[in-house]
């Protein structure tokens, strides 16, 4: 099982890259960006509908939000009928040159 990567670590890496692109931003600063850029990709997944768009994205990938139709069936473990009511469910698709760059960098030599 793999290791979290935890919001703080996440909010020092970008300290550390904005200062590379010469902004000096303090963890609170930075902290302050990252809630606001969390809370923009929220605002625009719930207002897809009202905004008549169904997806936006970012040089590494694009978020769509899918309708997904009402479902039903039976349930031959338990004996019961199911359903499952149409709803909105959000994806998220990588981009190629981010795929790309992981395949490379994590493919192992066959033997």
């Amino acid at each position: 099982m793999g290791v979290r990567l935890s919001k703080k670590l996440i909010i020092k890496e970008l300290q550390e890259q904005c200062l590379d692109l010469g902004v000096k931003l303090s963890l609170d600063q930075t902290s302050k960006i990252i809630t606001a850029f969390e809370n923009t990709i929220e605002e625009a997944i719930l207002a897809a509908d009202s905004k008549e768009y169904d997806s936006f994205g970012f040089s590494f990938g694009q978020f769509k939000v899918i309708d997904v139709p009402q479902r039903s069936g039976h349930s031959s473990l338990f004996g019961k009928d199911w359903v499952t009511g149409a709803h909105k469910r959000v994806h998220l698709q990588f981009s190629a040159p981010l795929k790309r760059r992981l395949k490379e960098e994590t493919l192992k030599p066959v033997e």
